[in-house]
């Protein structure tokens, strides 16, 4: 996380780090639905609520205790090149920076291009996922969705530890 927050100082404004990806979504959909579990999932995992500021020209891991999460919506089922102008969405989300030491690290878009068609962009920056957590992230989200269509809760594993007892860790063994 240092390097990768040393690299952000290097090139402010830069979307190098960032870890965008999307989805097609096909039959109905509850966004509303969608919102709530992304919330959840914020709440469940520290590192989706870390920033990073600076503190005496190096990078402190701050946790939010909570993030007011929204999924930013766009209708483009009355438009004819609806495709072409949720590629330009995606496109324009997939580089726009982060700030580290504000946050969110973390931002999702869902473009509705027909009733039963919606395009899910999720934008993280590397500094808080990789490709294995993207993986967890989207497992816990169909879990909590799928609970949430049941009426009931949803039944996640018990995390072992937290990001930040992960970084702990390994600063340790490096030192050593």
């Amino acid at each position: 996380q240092e390097r990768l927050w040393f690299l952000d100082q290097l090139e402010p404004g830069g979307a190098s780090y960032n870890c965008p990806g999307a989805v097609t979504l096909q039959g109905q959909f509850d966004i509303d639905l969608l919102e709530a579990a992304f919330r959840q999932v914020i709440a469940r995992h520290e590192t989706l609520r870390t920033v990073f500021p600076a503190k005496e020209g190096r990078a402190r891991q701050s946790i939010m205790e909570t993030l007011d999460f929204r999924l930013e919506r766009h209708d483009l089922g009355a438009y004819e090149d609806s495709a072409a102008r949720a590629l330009q969405l995606c496109q324009a989300e997939a580089v726009k920076p982060f700030d580290l030491a504000a946050g969110p690290l973390i931002r999702a878009m869902v473009i509705t291009l027909a009733s039963d068609t919606r395009i899910l962009m999720l934008n993280m920056h590397h500094i808080v996922s990789d490709g294995w957590s993207i993986g967890v992230l989207v497992r816990e989200l169909g879990l909590i969705m799928d609970a949430q269509r049941r009426g009931e809760a949803a039944r996640l594993p018990v995390l072992p530890i937290q990001y930040l007892d992960y970084s702990v860790w390994q600063r340790k063994r490096l030192e050593e």
